[in-house]
């Protein structure tokens, strides 16, 4: 509501804006959670990190174990040497379109990592082998231990904790204040 002088309103009924848009942010925390979804996607299809990290490369095992599974790549000669057939498979599987992706072998990683936003902020959820990826785990179950190939918008800092990445530090920074001014999340 505009004063007479054309203002947008006394400093008290702009405070008090603020005010209740610090006691719910959740207008702004589900933009952000979009935002994150979305660089994760973007990570498993680029196999890079959303700080911009290239993923280190699949280990030879990995790829011949991966390309092993694929239908019809087992088919062997009554001698059980593989079939041409089963070698083209194997080799396709490794380079060709529709090749072997990175922290994609089933799907399940891809596909459980959520952002859920509330008032109280943004929880992220993965399944149990998603966070050993993160930063190549130190104590991760699995063996032998995984590179880092982090999928997340968030990695561990030097002190252990988990932080945001840039530059989604600096966007929720630089937008959270945005929105407590204005009400508008961008």
């Amino acid at each position: 509501m505009a004063g007479a002088d054309g203002t947008a309103g006394s400093a008290a009924a702009q405070n008090e804006l603020r005010a209740q848009r610090c006691l719910n942010p959740t207008p702004f925390f589900r933009v952000q959670a979009e935002e994150w979804q979305t660089a994760t996607a973007d990570a498993f299809r680029d196999e890079t990190s959303p700080a911009g990290e290239p993923w280190p490369p699949l280990a030879a095992s990995t790829i011949e174990h991966r390309a092993a599974k694929l239908p019809g790549a087992n088919r062997r000669t009554k001698s059980g040497a593989l079939t041409k057939g089963a070698r083209a498979k194997r080799e396709h599987g490794r380079t060709g379109i529709g090749a072997i992706k990175m922290l994609v072998d089933t799907g399940h990683l891809k596909n459980a990592t959520r952002y859920r936003a509330d008032r109280d902020g943004i929880v992220v959820n993965t399944i149990s082998y998603g966070p050993p990826h993160i930063d190549g785990d130190q104590h991760s179950i699995i063996a032998p231990r995984p590179p880092k190939r982090n999928f997340l918008v968030i990695e561990r800092g030097d002190d252990g904790r988990m932080r945001l990445v840039e530059p989604y530090l600096t966007r929720f920074l630089t937008g959270y204040t945005a929105f407590i001014e204005t009400g508008k999340v961008a």
